[in-house]
């Protein structure tokens, strides 16, 4: 992921990666319910959750990119006071 950087903001190239994740799961969502065998609904409605569990994990590291940028170069403070 070193190659994100290109001077752009982190959160506009994850942006794209959440989307197309989002984009996937609702393609295999449709497809579920055109599916005429159980199993097959079964998977494809499984691997549809598993495509929005995708971009909810984009959404929490692009959320954790812009904590660090936020603080970068502030000093830890402890929590032993």
């Amino acid at each position: 992921m070193a190659s994100r950087g290109l001077g752009r903001p982190m959160a506009k190239l994850f942006a794209n990666d959440i989307q197309r994740a989002m984009d996937r799961a609702a393609e295999a969502e449709r497809l579920a319910w055109r599916a005429t065998y159980p199993a097959a609904k079964a998977e494809l409605l499984d691997l549809a959750n598993q495509w929005r569990k995708v971009a909810a994990e984009y959404e929490q590291v692009e959320k954790l990119e812009t904590f660090l940028r936020m603080h970068k170069g502030r000093p830890v403070q402890s929590s032993e006071n």
